[in-house]
């Protein structure tokens, strides 16, 4: 019948052959609207073929979607699979057999000399010997160096010979030209010297309260090197200190203008070299110092003859400390324990013999008897002795601690005044000047621990008054302790920056002088 649609018209939707050919997903063609008017000519028809396009499309992107997801686990299982191959072979593959270790024989060690002392081997050699080996060790610039540090002086010296100043000759010569007229006048009173007020002795209240009116003025370079002793000149026309430091040298300085300090004519010599442990004026012929050193010798500095000697010289051991016994005799204590009396009035004539009291660190002599003399020990005692009785001590004094000094008291002798590392300073006392008995009379607690770089702290009496002692104190701020041991009392002298180890009382006049490490003395006045 005309007009009239085909069954499968209904069924087969139209197909535009351009979307096929080129390539685009295959859709109705929407020229078919025209040709099925029953169906497609429609609105609904139209929505219909949308939805119908939109399916295909979607499922044509799900199949792409599945191919590729399929092809990247595909890939992933393939490298999955060739690691697990190569693993399989490396592990088919045989390690190579291991080699056996070949133990090789120990060499023969060769047999080494057994190791010897330097020192003793160059003692055993003759002089060319000795001094061939040391180049050996030392290189030839280091034993010029250390021999002119450390080889003893022989003999007598001159001033000029030993006067130790960084000046050229010219400069030297009026150094030590001003030295001889200072040492000339030391009895000639000076109008600077009237500053200066003499010991109040009128009573121990007295002096107790000059003590304490003392006042630091300033302080002065003297020597090159730490302090070991000090020592001042009896005369009250000057005020003239020597000291002696580590390295062997003795410092002069007339601080007679003690105002003006810095300008205060100082000298310095050389003598010994090594640490000079005791410096002091002769009690009876202050124009002699005598020293001792740890290079083993005793020296006498004679102002008039303007010469070093040697009063003796001990080769094998060093000289610690020594005291005056009268006018004619030295006592001089040794390191390792020998005591040597020497004869003053005869070069050479001596006589020693062995305390056996360990090593000793100081001598003292009995004011009014000359033959009564203490050793202070480093084996925790203070030995009392006779002359005349050498081969026992009279009696031992226990500490607790190595001794580091023991003096006699200077006016009568009964009290004994020690000072040990035990941080405590013993004052002992002998009834009716019984020296084979004594008793503690006080202790005062102290530190006195100095440590390496500081010099060890020697207490010594007030000279005219037996009643005070003064010490160095580690207190800061820095300080000087004297002890009133009637009253208990401890007086402080305070303006000082460094610890004074060594210190010593003007015998007359109202001056007190302290040595610290760096070669400084501080005054008090």
């Amino acid at each position: 019948m005309p007009g009239r649609v085909p069954a499968f018209s209904y069924m087969t939707p139209c197909y535009s052959m351009a979307a096929v050919k080129w390539g685009a997903p295959r859709g109705p063609d929407p020229k078919c609207l025209y040709t099925c008017p029953n169906v497609y000519t429609t609105e609904g028809g139209a929505r219909v073929l949308l939805k119908l396009w939109l399916l295909s499309k979607r499922q044509t992107d799900m199949r792409s979607y599945n191919q590729l997801r399929a092809r990247a686990r595909n890939d992933a299982l393939g490298v999955i699979g060739q690691i697990v191959g190569n693993a399989h072979s490396e592990a088919s593959v045989p390690k190579p057999a291991a080699r056996k270790k070949v133990v090789k024989k120990a060499a023969q060690k060769e047999s080494m000399p057994v190791r010897k002392s330097a020192r003793l081997m160059i003692r055993e050699l003759d002089e060319n010997g000795r001094k061939t080996m040391e180049e050996e060790l030392l290189g030839a610039h280091s034993v010029e160096q250390h021999e002119e540090l450390l080889q003893r002086p022989v003999g007598p010296l001159g001033i000029s010979d030993c006067f130790a100043s960084r000046a050229d000759k010219d400069n030297q010569d009026v150094q030590v030209n001003a030295f001889v007229r200072t040492v000339g006048s030391l009895e000639v009173r000076s109008a600077a010297c009237d500053s200066f007020v003499p010991w109040n002795t009128s009573s121990s209240k007295a002096l107790r309260e000059q003590i304490s009116a003392l006042k630091y003025h300033d302080r002065t370079k003297v020597t090159t090197s730490r302090i070991y002793s000090v020592a001042v000149h009896p005369s009250a026309a000057k005020l003239f200190i020597a000291a002696g430091d580590k390295l062997g040298h003795i410092g002069f300085i007339d601080a007679t203008t003690i105002k003006d300090l810095t300008n205060a004519p100082a000298w310095q010599f050389k003598p010994h070299c090594s640490p000079v442990n005791c410096v002091n004026f002769d009690q009876h012929d202050s124009h002699k110092l005598y020293s001792c050193s740890y290079d083993g010798s005793v020296r006498c500095f004679d102002f008039e003859k303007k010469l070093f000697t040697e009063v003796v010289v001990d080769e094998d051991d060093f000289s610690k400390f020594f005291a005056f016994a009268g006018s004619r005799e030295l006592l001089v204590a040794s390191h390792f324990g020998t005591v040597t009396r020497v004869d003053l009035r005869q070069p050479g004539s001596h006589a020693s013999f062995d305390s056996e009291k360990g090593r000793l660190r100081t001598i003292d002599v009995h004011p009014s008897r000359e033959h009564i003399f203490c050793l202070a020990s480093m084996a925790k005692l203070v030995s009392i002795w006779d002359w005349r009785h050498v081969k026992r001590a009279l009696c031992d004094l226990p500490h607790n601690g190595a001794v580091n000094s023991a003096f006699f008291s200077p006016l009568t002798g009964d009290r004994l005044l020690a000072s040990s590392s035990d941080d405590c300073t013993l004052i002992w006392s002998s009834e009716h000047n019984i020296c084979d008995k004594w008793e503690k009379a006080a202790a005062v607690m102290a530190d006195n621990h100095v440590g390496r770089w500081l010099t060890k702290f020697r207490p010594i009496w007030h000279p005219k008054d037996e009643a005070f002692f003064l010490s160095g104190s580690m207190s800061r701020p820095r300080i000087l302790r004297v002890y009133d041991d009637e009253t208990k009392d401890v007086i402080i002298l305070d303006g000082l920056s460094t610890v004074c180890s060594i210190n010593a009382f003007h015998d007359t006049l109202s001056v007190i002088v302290g040595g610290n490490s760096s070669g400084y003395l501080s005054f008090f006045a």
